[in-house]
């Protein structure tokens, strides 16, 4: 049994960590049966050199909030080196070691050492060297020193939680209030405020995204809206080209045209025989046109056909070239039901 000052057990500590960056510390804390765990860490048991001192600055600050907040008075230390994946290697010097912090608890509780100061600690091991960091220093007397409480307190004594003394949480002041109050430790407050402050993070980032979430349903129903219209635009587009095709056949004139679509026919077959040099000749038409042209132009020119006839076969032909092709697959069904002939191909 060897007696090393708190300050000694820190320095040796640190000379583990600093031998190298995959050395690392498991604290078991021996009344409780479990592992001092950071919750925040990739491997909340496992500690090294730069995880302590980003989170608490140094090794004894470190172990001073792990004595206070998890009321750690018989701890048992593990050594380890990291070796490939997730295995690990023991050390040749630093063996698992029992240690009995319960001296610094009681410094630390009553307020008598602030962080560091040297506490004789009762170290059990055989695997710190004496004569590596020399023979420890007789311990300094640690008076027992208690903390005078206003009166209104007296009647209420706020030992709620073992890990930390009334008298330190009162220094601590909101937070540790708020702890005493909860009946927590004030480790186990700060871890809950922070998943409250994640919690409250997480509500915001919802809420954002409802937000992005209902415009962007605004915006899919308005285009909606637009193709339903441009649908509905196209659909009476249609319905009137076809109703003005039918009208205009319904209509006088169409009526006027296909009354004499047999006049029509009969003059284009009387003037069939003749040779086509005979016809172009005697209506003077240039050389070279059809044979179906030159019988609508002799019709056209016959005594027979009005000046209004002529009108109607007019627009009969200007809305052949400019309406949809359904005017004139129309028109061909009217002549196969009444006359059962059709205009067929180009003149």
């Amino acid at each position: 049994m060897e007696k090393l000052t708190y300050d000694g057990i820190v320095r040796s500590w640190e000379a583990f960590l600093k031998e190298s960056p995959k050395n690392y510390i498991r604290i078991e804390n021996k009344d409780k049966g479990a592992f001092y765990m950071d919750t925040s860490k990739k491997n909340p048991s496992m500690f090294t050199l730069s995880d302590i001192e980003s989170d608490n600055g140094s090794v004894g600050k470190w172990l001073d909030y792990i004595i206070k907040g998890e009321n750690l008075k018989n701890a048992k230390v593990v050594f380890r080196k990291k070796s490939g994946g997730n295995g690990s290697v023991s050390h040749p010097k630093f063996n698992d070691t029992d240690y009995d912090f319960t001296s610094r608890l009681t410094a630390l509780m009553n307020n008598v050492v602030s962080m560091e100061n040297n506490t004789a600690v009762t170290e059990n091991t055989q695997s710190v060297p004496s004569n590596q960091f020399g023979t420890a220093p007789t311990p300094p007397q640690v008076p027992n020193i208690a903390p005078t409480l206003p009166a209104e307190q007296a009647y209420h004594p706020q030992t709620q939680y073992p890990g930390l003394g009334a008298a330190t949480m009162q220094h601590m002041g909101g937070l540790g209030q708020a702890a005493l109050a909860a009946g927590m430790g004030l480790p186990e407050l700060i871890e809950v405020k922070k998943k409250a402050d994640r919690a409250d993070e997480y509500k915001d980032q919802l809420m954002t995204l409802k937000d992005e979430n209902h415009a962007l349903v605004i915006k899919n129903r308005d285009l909606e809206s637009k193709v339903s219209n441009a649908e509905q635009q196209k659909e009476i587009a249609v319905k009137l080209a076809q109703l003005e095709n039918k009208s205009f056949l319904n209509s006088e004139a169409g009526q006027q045209i296909l009354a004499s679509l047999p006049a029509i026919a009969q003059s284009m077959m009387a003037g069939a025989g003749q040779q086509p040099q005979q016809q172009q000749a005697a209506l003077g038409m240039p050389a070279g046109m059809s044979a179906e042209k030159q019988r609508f132009i002799g019709y056209i020119m016959d005594d027979m056909c009005t000046r209004e006839m002529v009108q109607i076969l007019e627009a009969t032909l200007t809305r052949l070239a400019t309406l949809p092709p359904q005017y004139k697959t129309d028109l061909q069904q009217l002549n196969l039901k009444e006359y059962g002939t059709a205009p067929s191909g180009n003149g």
